[in-house]
């Protein structure tokens, strides 16, 4: 009877730390997922301001929550480089036209104006 319960506990001692084992490297997967959410996000942002400065608008009015994942998240442009970040982690993309710098929180909005080498906040 003791080497049956032994066997049991044993058994279970192995199994968790394989479960361990398989934790780890899922918890890394799950962690580069996100990584590459935002930096999705951030070229997006990116392409929102590139094809804004090629088109015929004047003026283009951004809002954080249409453009934000949550509320933790902000971004701000500063010359040639959108930086989005969450709190925790900072994004970078490039765009190609000059800009001031401004920023963008998720409950606020910032009207653009493109000027002659490149955007700036109205």
């Amino acid at each position: 009877m003791l080497e049956f319960t032994m066997s049991r506990v044993v058994l279970c001692i192995c199994g968790v730390v394989l479960l361990g084992a398989a934790a780890v490297p899922f918890s890394g997967i799950c962690s580069s997922e996100e990584d590459v959410w935002m930096t999705e996000t951030a070229d997006s942002i990116a392409g929102t301001i590139d094809g804004f400065y090629r088109s015929e608008a004047d003026t283009m009015t951004l809002r954080g929550w249409d453009m934000l994942p949550d509320a933790g998240c902000y971004f701000s442009v500063e010359g040639r480089l959108v930086i989005l970040c969450d709190g925790e982690k900072e994004y970078i993309s490039p765009i190609s036209c000059a800009s001031e710098c401004f920023s963008l929180r998720y409950d606020g909005t910032v009207t653009l104006k493109r000027s002659g080498t490149g955007i700036a906040p109205a």
